[in-house]
């Protein structure tokens, strides 16, 4: 037989098996390229997984600084109030504090009081039928409207007061407290008027010339440049009572209520 024969008998017979050889191989290749592209696809979603638990997103970020934001005004807005709070709470008790030292002040004025003397004294109960003064007529005491009040009402105390503990002459002064209404503040300001027996006209020169009595206009003249005892004064009111808790009225020259 021809040796070329017997070559091609040979190819002919070993084909199906080479066939089948070459399917297995080609059904192991796609097996393992289908493993591969599986382990890929695997590690492309871990991948994807590990990135989204250890980073944030653009939504995520925008969310905390939102809440970051918000925090920060509320903390702002809080340490504003408890500032606002304690600068209040401060202006309150510099408010009482000036009406304090005004009531101790009006106290001592009004406790040192130098009254018109009398003879007799037209004071006492039952009151003389005729009576004659000792010392110049005045309003030693009195509660008047010198000041125009743009609110009907309101009244202002005046008094003569001694302003030396040891007693002369010259030591009688005019004092008076009231009510002014502030335009800036936008509420009443308890003022005091004082004229002392130093300065001039001083109150004793103001008394020798006014006559046979000094009234309360000569001797109380209210300005826009008396000193403030006390802000931000509402529902003042001042009454005076004598040593048996009678209510003190005000009286004229001639002791008259």
């Amino acid at each position: 037989m021809n040796p070329n024969n017997r070559s091609l008998i040979t190819r002919l017979r070993s084909a199906p098996a080479w066939r089948a050889d070459h399917r297995s191989r080609d059904r192991r290749s796609r097996a393992a390229s289908r493993r591969a592209v599986a382990l890929r696809g695997g590690g492309f979603t871990l991948a994807k997984q590990r990135e989204r638990v250890s980073a944030f997103t653009l939504v995520e970020l925008l969310i905390a600084t939102v809440i970051t934001v918000a925090m920060v005004l509320m903390f702002g807005l809080m340490l504003g109030s408890l500032m606002s709070s304690a600068s209040h709470a401060s202006q309150r008790v510099d408010a009482f504090r000036d009406a304090r030292a005004a009531l101790q002040m009006m106290e001592r004025d009004v406790r040192n009081l130098v009254r018109t003397q009398w003879n007799p004294d037209p004071f006492t109960n039952p009151p003389p039928a005729t009576t004659l003064p000792v010392t110049r007529p005045a309003a030693y005491f009195a509660v008047d409207n010198l000041y125009s009040d743009p609110a009907t009402g309101n009244q202002q105390l005046y008094a003569l007061v001694a302003d030396q503990t040891t007693p002369s002459s010259g030591d009688v002064c005019a004092v008076g407290y009231y009510c002014r209404w502030d335009d800036q503040l936008h509420a009443y300001s308890l003022r005091r008027f004082f004229r002392s027996s130093a300065n001039t006209p001083n109150t004793f020169s103001v008394m020798q010339t006014a006559g046979s009595y000094a009234a309360d206009s000569v001797l109380y003249v209210p300005g826009a440049s008396d000193a403030v005892m006390a802000a931000y004064v509402w529902n003042f009111s001042v009454i005076a009572y004598d040593a048996n808790g009678n209510v003190i009225p005000t009286r004229d020259a001639n002791g008259n209520p």
